[in-house]
C-alpha cells in the first residue's frame, strides 16, 4: 500500500527477491553474501522492512568483459544520485517506462549542484 497524505492508502502490487534468491544470484554472480540484516519501521504495526545486503565480490572471479575503452586515465567522478516520486492525483497514479521497458515511478538523476527539488520536477515534467 502507498501511504499518501491526505487519501486512502493506494494498493499496489511489488515484486520484490526472497532472501534465498537474492543470496543465489549473488552467489551466481561470484559474490559472497556475508550478512543479511533485516531493519524494522521504527513504528512496531508497520509492515514496512528493508533488507541490508552486504556482500563481497570473490577474489577468483572469471574476467569481466567490458564494453568501455581501457585507459591509463581514471574514470570521470560522478555520483549515483537518484530521486523518485509518486505523483497522485484524480486522473491516477504517474508511472513511467524505462529505458529497459520496465514500468516504475517517475524520477531519474540527479545532475551536479541540482537540487533533489529541481531533480524531481524535471524528472516529472512538473514546473
Amino acid at each position: 500500500m502507498i501511504l499518501l497524505r491526505d487519501d486512502p492508502p493506494l494498493p499496489t502490487q511489488m515484486w520484490v527477491l526472497a532472501p534465498q534468491l537474492r543470496e543465489h544470484l549473488l552467489t551466481e554472480y561470484a559474490f559472497r553474501v556475508e550478512a543479511i540484516d533485516l531493519l524494522h519501521h521504527p513504528d512496531e504495526d508497520s509492515p514496512v522492512v528493508q533488507q541490508l545486503i552486504r556482500a563481497r565480490r570473490l577474489p577468483d572471479r572469471p574476467a569481466r568483459i567490458s564494453s568501455r575503452p581501457r585507459s591509463a586515465q581514471p574514470p570521470v567522478p560522478h555520483a549515483a544520485v537518484r530521486v523518485g516520486a509518486i505523483l497522485f492525483s484524480d486522473q491516477g497514479l504517474l508511472l513511467g517506462q524505462h529505458q529497459q521497458g520496465r514500468i516504475d515511478l517517475a524520477g531519474g538523476a540527479v545532475e551536479a549542484g541540482e537540487s533533489l527539488e529541481r531533480a524531481i520536477t524535471t524528472a516529472t515534467g512538473r514546473a
